[in-house]
């Protein structure tokens, strides 16, 4: 409220914001491919060439994790205009992240679903992402 008091116009508070969030996550996704990508399992010699995406350049878990960041925080975006007040806000969107990757848990089940069904289930942020991992697995 104050930076639109002050004359800032709402869409370069949104833009600050993003900008901000993205920064702190593309750290943390940065941090999360090197550890995917580190040979941790070693043999007899102590060498290993098998990382937990062994066959995944880094670009494409680069690019994958950056399009899951854009999304989380749009999403966040999206559900904090629905709610005027932060605990209110933070207590739905607890729930609704959650509830976000239940989809995933039912495509990881073996369930036979059409092709329609599972597009219709990765239109969910986390279930997408969990399907993208298990295609780049």
């Amino acid at each position: 409220e104050t930076m639109k008091i002050m004359g800032l116009p709402t869409w370069l508070h949104w833009t600050a914001w993003f900008c901000k969030q993205f920064l702190y996550l593309l750290v943390t996704a940065i941090l999360i491919i090197v550890l995917l990508k580190i040979n941790w399992f070693t043999n007899e010699d102590g060498f290993s060439e098998y990382a937990v995406f062994t066959n995944t350049p880094w670009t494409v878990l680069f690019f994958f994790m950056i399009l899951y960041l854009s999304c989380a925080i749009f999403f966040c975006f999206m559900i904090s205009s629905f709610f005027s007040k932060g605990s209110t806000a933070a207590l739905c969107m607890g729930v609704i992240w959650f509830l976000s990757y239940v989809p995933a848990v039912l495509l990881a089940m073996d369930i036979d679903m059409s092709t329609a069904m599972q597009v219709f289930t990765c239109l969910s942020i986390n279930s997408a992402m969990s399907y993208g991992f298990q295609l780049l697995l």
